[in-house]
């Protein structure tokens, strides 16, 4: 017991030398740029993975399996940076990132099964997933409360002026030994007490929130057609939540079913919610999956997206393989189990080919300038910052805009800007009037509601009009401009028509403003709706469509206000 603490602390501690060891190197300049990349991305996972499957494992085979998925992680990454003038370009690249993180976590399972039952053994993988969590979470407790306890020693010390441990971490390599020390040291012990730690503690309380997803879930599907799919998917996190109720509902599933059906929840209740969530857990993939593909169709692929893409492919797959394993007659706990891993090696198997064979950034820098091309977006659209993030892709983006800037003078405005590091382009107030006079749909047009557009665009700040413009410039899926002015006399009370704007927020949602004058001054007036909410996405640019090919009906709105003395009157909403 004793050698093995000392051995464990001794791998931490040389985890941690290294680590410092390679950022002295770095600001040496004896390692710089891929090398220096490589060596870290190396040295982290081979000594994180040695600390995990060390006890578990032998030393010399836990070495070996370190040593392999060390070498494969450290490769693809390092050929994942050549897409960017500089490897450090490769942080911002959150898809690759996780695909990394991905590969350096989910093979120690399998490789500790391995050496027992084999790697598709799924009582092996479970027990040993599980058990690295538990471990590894209770290990950086430890080492946290371990770093309290030298604070406040330091500090009762300091008290009676005996500064030894200050001393001590004045010492650069000090602090890194110290971690690296009681990690490893602490990684021993929940080694040893491995049978005390077992996380079916864990596992039990997560099978009680297994009835109140499944209740969750299925209100959330019983209310949606009602409340309507619009208003769900306007929202930009609504993905976002529906990726993470997948995730919950495969992770509740996974945990009631444990390793083997003799310790898997017994009572015939539990059970049927579990086989009803397993069921069920496509939906809101599915939706995600939509909601995702609502925001691409309006926006394109960003690397983000194509990063929540990759999230809702796998909450996909997830799902449809509960479902059929639900289906399935009595195996059917078995076929979770069996999908579970099948799920994760897939997980393994995309995170390669995001490091390798896929490129985020060229794909989304390739969708971009084909919605330009094909005419489903504008060049003021296109975020040329987010460009100068996306690598060597989105450098050879920017330059076919430069090309295209020859005969384009907004757009090599907002080029030169950009090259001066600028981050806003203020364009000619005059131009940008112009500019939306021609593109701003115009509802009844005559000369006289013209004259009240051209007004309105003269007296607006010329933020509001580059706002304007960008909202006009993104298309309806119908095909028309993104906006439309309705002209009429909306406040009988005031003198003159008034006009409410309709455009469309980059969500999707319905935006109106409102506008009048009042002794020749530019007037803006809230606009609401006395039935509601306004339309959601879908309803709000299927209505500016409408506007736009046919003017709406008046009707007048009867309302009697409570007047108040010195006050504004109220008035009840019907």
């Amino acid at each position: 017991m004793a050698r093995q603490r000392g051995m464990m602390a001794l791998i931490g501690a040389l985890a941690a030398g290294s680590l410092y060891a390679l950022g002295q190197l770095t600001e040496a300049h004896w390692l710089s740029g891929r090398s220096a990349l490589a060596v870290a991305v190396l040295a982290g996972v081979f000594f994180g993975g040695l600390l995990v499957t060390t006890g578990p494992l032998a030393l010399r085979r836990s070495i070996l399996a370190a040593a392999g998925v060390a070498v494969g992680v450290a490769a693809l990454v390092t050929w994942a940076s050549l897409r960017f003038a500089a490897p450090e370009g490769l942080g911002g690249s959150g898809l690759a990132l996780l695909s990394a993180l991905t590969l350096a976590s989910l093979p120690w399972p399998f490789a500790i099964a391995a050496a027992g039952m084999g790697w598709r053994d799924y009582p092996s993988l479970f027990r040993e997933s599980w058990s690295i969590v538990v471990r590894v979470t209770l290990a950086l407790i430890f080492t946290g409360i371990v770093w309290l306890v030298i604070y406040l020693s330091q500090e009762l010390l300091g008290l009676v002026g005996v500064p030894v441990i200050s001393v001590i971490l004045s010492y650069d390599l000090a602090p890194w030994l110290i971690t690296g020390t009681v990690l490893g040291l602490a990684m021993a012990v929940t080694n040893e007490l491995a049978d005390v730690l077992s996380p079916n503690l864990v596992l039990r309380l997560f099978r009680l929130l297994v009835p109140v997803v499944l209740v969750v879930m299925a209100l959330f599907l019983i209310a949606l057609p009602l409340r309507g799919f619009a208003t769900i998917f306007g929202a930009v996190s609504s993905t976002a939540v529906l990726l993470a109720m997948t995730a919950v509902a495969v992770t509740l599933v996974t945990s009631a079913l444990d390793q083997e059906d003799a310790l898997a929840a017994s009572s015939t209740l539990m059970l049927q919610a579990t086989r009803l969530l397993a069921a069920i857990t496509s939906l809101p993939a599915g939706l995600a999956a939509w909601a995702l593909w609502l925001r691409v169709a309006d926006h394109g692929w960003t690397p983000s997206r194509l990063m929540a893409a990759s999230a809702v492919g796998l909450g996909l797959a997830y799902g449809l393989a509960y479902l059929v394993a639900s289906l399935g007659g009595r195996q059917w706990r078995e076929r979770i189990r069996q999908a579970n891993i099948l799920m994760a090696l897939v997980s393994m198997a995309l995170a390669v080919l995001w490091l390798s064979a896929l490129n985020p950034e060229a794909i989304a820098a390739r969708s971009q300038l084909a919605r330009i091309a094909d005419g489903r977006a504008s060049v003021a659209e296109i975020d040329l910052y987010a460009l100068q993030d996306w690598g060597l892709a989105g450098q050879a983006a920017l330059d076919q805009l430069k090309e295209r800037a020859k005969t384009d003078a907004p757009l090599a405005a907002r080029l030169a800007a950009l090259q001066a590091g600028q981050t806003e382009v203020t364009p000619d107030p005059a131009a940008l009037q112009r500019a939306l006079a021609a593109a701003l749909p115009l509802q009844p047009q005559t000369p006289q509601t013209e004259a009240l557009r051209d007004r309105i665009l003269a007296g607006a700040f010329p933020s509001d009009l580059q706002g304007w413009q960008s909202r006009c410039d993104a298309h309806l899926p119908q095909g028309g401009p993104g906006c439309v002015l309705v002209v009429a006399d909306f406040l009988p009370v005031i003198s003159g028509d008034e006009a409410m704007l309709f455009t469309r927020s980059s969500d999707g949602f319905l935006m109106i403003e409102g506008f009048g004058f009042e002794g020749g001054t530019l007037t803006r007036h809230p606009v609401t709706s006395y039935a509601g909410a306004l339309p959601g996405a879908e309803a709000g640019a299927a209505l500016i469509d409408q506007l736009q090919k046919a003017p709406a009906a008046l009707a007048p709105l009867s309302l009697n206000q409570l007047v108040l003395p010195g006050q504004p009157g109220l008035v009840l909403s019907p």
